[in-house]
């Protein structure tokens, strides 16, 4: 999920390779790292941010429906926090499916558009799908925090290192943070490495590279077969490098700054099947998901539901979760279908490690050249499948039927 063009130029506004923004963040560590009083923080803490989503800011109407959301969803979860509990688990319920459709209903304009009111209204706000995300955070874990507070709050939601790509931190400890600052002197060398890493992967290497990805191809069809191949297998590991990248940048930036970010790669191409995969690709979104809504699904289901039905509801919230995580990404044909694949895939998963189950007891593992053919069997079921909403519908038969060789 590419954040900045090839040349690392935002979308609009600041440029993360930009003097600008080095200055801009510069002036934010050294803030942070200056003053001492918590509220006195989080009020430099508030300008920092806000100035730096003001540079992303296209009308007034942008402004209005932000402000609208950050105090709405504040005061949500206060009502949440205040209620009974019986209310209260209605409340999340409604607010959490509102906020899912304010995210689709916002970014997609066309959406429903005869009843959708961003259709006549232009409203861009970026990194809109992690402010819904954190929205959702704070309303699930409100309640273990004391006295929420809206300034806290608001530097939660608009947080600017993470604001762009995140990653999703989740509110409980970005709140425990905010009031007890973690600043430490040893992790200067360490975040300022990760930080050089980070860039060299994104600036250096996806950046350059990115003209062999097939989003770089402007007529796929008109690409020779191995050309086509090498831009599909090659897609995923450029969107690795990039994200990977900017959030290598964003977790050093933020460690300078004294907080400590959530990992969101771990490895991913050690993956050795799809379950795992999404365990350790996007982290902190695929954790946000199990722990938010596949879970408490199947909790649920095993709860109150007959036996003879249980499977088949567990099957079926799988891929309502790859869904869901899909769409997160973009309300398109394509979309859903990746995020059906994947939850069958997921289903697949499970259904095999049940079966082989007892092989793998008996300590009948797998051989190192299995292994390596599972991992390499993952990635290129995850890159092929990229296909589908990194180009449009119409061209997905000639895509596949070119690489296989039948056109």
């Amino acid at each position: 999920m590419p954040v900045f063009d090839a040349n690392g130029d935002s979308l609009s506004g600041f440029a993360i390779n930009s003097w600008e923004f080095l200055l801009f963040a510069i002036l934010a560590v050294i803030a942070m790292n200056l003053l001492g009083k918590a509220t006195a923080r989080n009020i430099t803490l508030l300008a920092f941010n806000i100035y730096f989503i003001s540079a992303f800011f296209v009308n007034v109407e942008t402004v209005g429906i932000l402000v609208s959301f950050i105090v709405l969803t504040y005061f949500i979860g206060r009502w949440r926090l205040r209620a009974e509990a019986s209310r209260a688990s209605a409340i999340l319920g409604v607010s959490v499916v509102g906020l899912w459709a304010f995210l689709f209903l916002v970014r997609d304009g066309s959406l429903f558009s005869s009843v959708n009111p961003f259709y006549y209204v232009t409203v861009q706000i970026i990194g809109i799908s992690y402010m819904v995300f954190r929205s959702i955070s704070y309303l699930m874990e409100v309640e273990f925090i004391e006295e929420p507070g809206l300034l806290r709050y608001c530097n939660y939601i608009l947080f600017f290192p993470l604001i762009l790509a995140g990653p999703i931190e989740r509110y409980r400890r970005f709140e425990t943070q905010m009031t007890q600052p973690q600043w430490n002197p040893d992790l200067v060398m360490p975040a300022l490495h990760r930080i050089a890493n980070g860039m060299i992967k994104k600036f250096v290497i996806a950046d350059n590279l990115s003209v062999f990805g097939i989003l770089a191809f402007d007529n796929p069809m008109d690409m020779s077969v191995p050309v086509l191949w090498l831009g599909v297998m090659s897609q995923l590991l450029l969107i690795y490098l990039d994200f990977s990248g900017y959030c290598d940048i964003v977790i050093g930036l933020a460690m300078l700054m004294g907080f400590r970010v959530v990992e969101n790669f771990n490895r991913p191409f050690h993956s050795t099947n799809i379950q795992e995969f999404w365990e350790r690709w996007h982290m902190s979104l695929s954790s946000l998901v199990k722990d938010y809504i596949f879970t408490p699904i199947n909790v649920y289901v095993f709860k109150n539901v007959r036996r003879q039905y249980q499977f088949a509801l567990v099957v079926a919230s799988y891929f309502f979760s790859m869904v869901l995580i899909a769409m997160w990404h973009g309300t398109t044909v394509g979309f859903l279908v990746f995020g059906i694949l994947h939850g069958g895939a997921l289903a697949l998963s499970q259904a095999y490690k049940k079966i082989f189950k007892a092989s793998a007891a008996a300590g009948q593992g797998p051989n190192v050249a299995t292994v390596y053919a599972k991992r390499l069997m993952v990635y290129s079921f995850v890159s092929v499948s990229l296909t589908l909403w990194l180009t449009s519908a119409s061209e997905w038969g000639g895509i596949f039927g070119r690489m296989l060789g039948f056109r």
